[in-house]
C-alpha cells in the first residue's frame, strides 16, 4: 500500500478508535473524503436504498416480498460485506486491489473501504469518474 491518505487514515485508527471501534464524526469524514477521491463513491453509496413506504408495508405483501428479493440480491452482489478483515483482503486481490500493509498483514481500514472498492473494481455503482487506483 502506497497512497498516503491510506497511511493517515491507518495511522489514526491505531492512535484514536475507541474501544468499541467507533469512529468519531471527525474520522468518519475523512473516510468518506478518501472513499470518494479514490472509488467515486462512499461506503453509504453501496448500501440498499429502501423507499420510504417500506415500514408502512404489510409484511405479507407482494411488494414488500418484491423489496425483500431485492435487499438479498443486492448483499449477494458484495462479496466483502459480511467477510473478515482478512477475508475482504483476499477478496480485494482477487480484483487487483491491494489492502495488505507493508508487512503483509491487512490493514485497519479494510472494513472502511472494501465495499467500495469492491463495487468501484466491479462496476456495481455508476461513477462520475474512472478513478479506481490500487490502494
Amino acid at each position: 500500500m502506497d497512497l498516503p491518505g491510506f497511511e493517515a487514515i491507518e495511522r489514526k485508527l491505531l492512535l484514536y478508535t475507541s474501544a468499541r471501534s467507533e469512529l468519531s464524526p471527525a474520522m468518519e469524514l475523512e473516510v468518506d473524503d478518501l472513499s470518494e477521491k479514490t472509488f467515486g463513491i462512499i461506503r453509504n453509496d453501496t448500501l440498499f436504498s429502501f423507499p420510504s413506504h417500506y415500514d408502512d408495508l404489510h409484511e405479507a405483501s407482494s411488494e414488500r416480498w418484491r423489496i425483500d428479493d431485492e435487499v438479498c440480491n443486492h448483499k449477494e452482489k458484495y462479496e466483502t460485506g459480511e467477510a473478515t478483515d482478512d477475508e475482504a483482503v483476499i477478496i480485494l486481490a482477487g480484483l487487483g486491489l491491494d489492502f495488505d500493509d507493508n508487512r503483509g498483514l491487512p490493514l485497519r481500514c479494510t472494513k472502511l473501504f472494501c465495499r467500495q472498492a469492491e463495487a468501484a473494481a466491479k462496476g456495481l455503482i455508476r461513477q462520475p469518474h474512472d478513478c479506481v487506483e490500487s490502494v
